[in-house]
């Protein structure tokens, strides 16, 4: 069980990090349009 919860927070910190590494890219794609 401890293990099964620790490959899940991996999990969930690898979809942070992507979802603020695009939300990074967008908004500095937004700054260059403007």
């Amino acid at each position: 069980m401890i293990y099964f919860f620790h490959e899940l927070t991996q999990l969930l910190n690898a979809i942070c990090v992507a979802v603020v590494t695009f939300a990074i890219k967008r908004y500095f794609d937004d700054l260059n349009d403007r």
